[in-house]
């Protein structure tokens, strides 16, 4: 399988995490992405929530890349906070608890994202409709094949977009 990501970036509560989900990725995990950062995306005792952490992963990259970042396909990800409700899952967050399949919530959203599912497999879930550039052209809310069809305006065989199963995450 090639690289699909060229950055992927895991969001941690605190230091403490931090060091834990950095410990986390591992060579395994190297043939999804060229590189990664683990970093802290709130400050102590502030609470940002996924929207300020996911601005917060952004400045950090862009303080690394500049404007080469924006040629950069990159993959964030939150760790889950603190999973109160999940003890077990606390020093990683839900992002590396364990699946019944055996593998990672991290890893089964690494799988997911890399395929490349036609709607009419997976119809009710998210479409990010893509238009020829592969730029993203518009977002549908669990719609039918009809409407996927009036939307796109051309045949489904080439229709290009991604389902993405919310529900499992």
């Amino acid at each position: 399988m090639p690289v699909k990501w060229d950055i992927v970036v895991l969001t941690a509560g605190n230091l403490k995490q931090k060091k834990a989900l950095e410990l986390q990725i591992s060579a395994e995990h190297k043939q999804h992405f060229k590189e990664h950062y683990v970093i802290r995306d709130q400050p102590p005792g502030v609470k940002i929530g996924s929207g300020g952490a996911t601005l917060n992963a952004l400045s950090f990259l862009h303080n690394i890349y500049g404007d080469v970042l924006f040629e950069k396909k990159i993959l964030v990800l939150h760790s889950g906070g603190y999973s109160q409700r999940l003890p077990h899952v606390a020093a990683l967050g839900k992002l590396f608890m364990l699946m019944p399949s055996g593998k990672t919530l991290f890893e089964h959203k690494l799988q997911s994202y890399r395929a490349r599912v036609r709607c009419k497999h997976s119809p009710g879930h998210g479409v990010y409709v893509l238009n020829d550039d592969l730029k993203l052209e518009m977002v549908l809310q669990k719609p039918s094949l009809k409407l996927l069809q009036e939307r796109a305006r051309r045949p489904m065989e080439k229709f290009c977009a991604s389902c993405v199963p919310t529900a499992i995450f």
